[in-house]
């Protein structure tokens, strides 16, 4: 439960830099102090960006890996199953 909860803050965390830089891109000022700014915020939180991208190749994988064993079951099952119903 709290690996669930992990996920849920770091996708928060995530959405909130996203909506920033969204924001950001946005906002009525020049393109020169928008890019300024980007870079500023993005060498104060490389540490974060790093961490958050890491965390999301992993559930990104897991998913993944998730998603083919619930395949081989699956189709695992629809064989055992077409097997009964030809005998």
């Amino acid at each position: 439960m709290s690996d669930n909860g992990g996920r849920f803050f770091d996708g928060l965390v995530f959405g909130a830099l996203l909506g920033a830089i969204f924001a950001v891109l946005y906002a009525p000022q020049s393109g020169d102090k928008t890019r300024d700014w980007l870079r500023k915020a993005k060498e104060e939180n490389q540490d974060l960006i790093d961490s958050t991208r890491e965390t999301t190749e992993n559930l990104i994988n897991t998913t993944k890996s998730t998603i083919e064993q619930g395949i081989d079951k699956l189709s695992k099952a629809v064989d055992a199953k077409k097997a009964k119903a030809e005998e």
